[in-house]
């Protein structure tokens, strides 16, 4: 993995709050480049052949992402 647990919470916490609990999920074998990043107004698709596509858009919500020197502490 890419990226270690911790900061994959401190990503999945810093736009939204969980009052109750939550579950990360983290099992992909598919890993983008370093360098990329999905941006609001971008759109995720996935086709299965004989099942269809799922696409899903990409929103921003909460509170802005961490600043990267913000997260490294």
């Amino acid at each position: 993995m890419r990226r270690g647990p911790d900061e994959l919470l401190r990503w999945l916490f810093a736009a939204m709050d969980f009052p109750v609990s939550v579950v990360l999920l983290s099992g992909t074998s598919i890993v983008p480049p370093a360098d990329f990043t999905l941006r609001d107004g971008d759109e995720v698709e996935v086709d299965v052949p004989g099942i269809g596509t799922l696409r899903n858009p990409v929103r921003q919500v909460g509170r802005p992402a961490p600043v990267e020197s913000e997260a490294a502490s």
